[in-house]
């Protein structure tokens, strides 16, 4: 079961999207993942939300009103960026919708194309490439 009806990886003006990708001072630590505002968020395993989370965690950026989650199962963490969820607790099988895309113009202004960012996580809140775990998504 896929995150999103397409799973396109987001490369704009902006910069792009993939697993490592430069930035200012560091590497993407996620994948962006093309969607429109509203779109739903499917679970690609059977799973709980953890808890929200914030993209920004200081500066301008901890101020926005953007938001993310972490979802957990299959010896995993899930976490989206510009994405609401449904309740925190809440337990959840493959394939229902877990969460809404938001509107990243509202932090970046509308020269990057709006997008979710995936990252994965192993149980010790280590950083994982999500690549191969999107593309095995793709095949269901």
């Amino acid at each position: 079961m896929k995150l999103l009806s397409k799973q396109v990886v987001r490369v704009d003006s902006s910069g792009d999207g993939h697993f490592h990708a430069s930035r200012t001072g560091h590497v993407h630590q996620g994948i962006d993942l093309e969607a429109k505002q509203g779109e739903p968020i499917f679970a690609p395993f059977n799973g709980t939300v953890t808890r929200i989370v914030k993209p920004y965690a200081a500066g301008a950026g901890a101020k926005s009103a953007l938001s993310g989650f972490d979802f957990e199962g299959s010896n995993q963490t899930v976490r989206i960026f510009y994405g609401k969820a449904i309740q925190v607790g809440s337990s959840f099988s493959a394939g229902e919708v877990i969460g809404r895309v938001e509107n990243v113009a509202t932090y970046y202004g509308t020269s990057m194309l709006n997008h979710i960012h995936v990252e994965l996580r192993d149980a010790k809140n280590a950083i994982l490439d999500p690549t191969a775990f999107l593309e095995n998504l793709k095949k269901k």
